[in-house]
């Protein structure tokens, strides 16, 4: 099995990490939803097609990893307005303004990848970015079943802020939040 390539959208740098996906790279982000969606069906949490491609200039970032022409794992970080209405509450004791978060909103790793560190690599390349752009804190939920996600999310430097509900379904997920490592100026 190759290794994949990690890299940001459109390119190596940065500055392109915000553009929006071209369609043949958002044609296999997608290929990789679909996927997932037809094998696990209503196990899984999946959004509409339009949601995945989304994350891009003021809304968010994403992170992709590839091997061949083939999308084997992504990872979606969006900012403020991201974060669902429902866990704000238990946001705002923080000290952090909602306009200085973000929020990883899906990390997606083919089956043949897991395991081999792909997760990691793109989750922590978003938490790189969020603190490069001097974004106070960064917030994920996870099922607490997930136990791999779990672990992860607990070595970056996550810490489980509490059991919230899914808005649309209300399905029970741990909220996680990482303060920024860098000293960053609220206002």
């Amino acid at each position: 099995m190759n290794t994949p390539a990690l890299r940001p959208v459109e390119a190596p740098h940065y500055d392109t990490f915000e553009n929006a996906l071209d369609p043949s790279l958002a044609a296999r982000l997608l290929a990789l939803v679909e996927a997932e969606r037809h094998r696990l069906g209503s196990l899984l949490n999946l959004h509409e097609p339009a949601f995945y491609t989304g994350f891009h200039g003021a809304a968010g970032r994403t992170a992709i990893a590839t091997s061949g022409d083939r999308v084997v794992g992504f990872a979606l970080l969006g900012f403020g307005d991201a974060i669902y209405p429902a866990y704000r509450p238990r946001l705002e004791g923080l000290g952090v303004p909602l306009a200085r978060m973000a929020v990883l909103s899906g990390c997606l790793i083919d089956p043949a990848w897991r395991g081999l560190g792909v997760g990691r690599e793109l989750t922590a390349m978003l938490v790189a970015h969020a603190d490069a752009l001097g974004l106070g804190y960064v917030v994920v939920t996870t099922h607490a079943e997930n136990h791999s996600s779990w672990r992860l999310l607990c070595s970056l430097g996550f810490e489980s802020l509490g059991q919230v509900a899914l808005p649309d379904s209300g399905e029970p997920r741990i909220l996680m939040g990482r303060r920024s490592l860098r000293k960053v100026a609220h206002g």
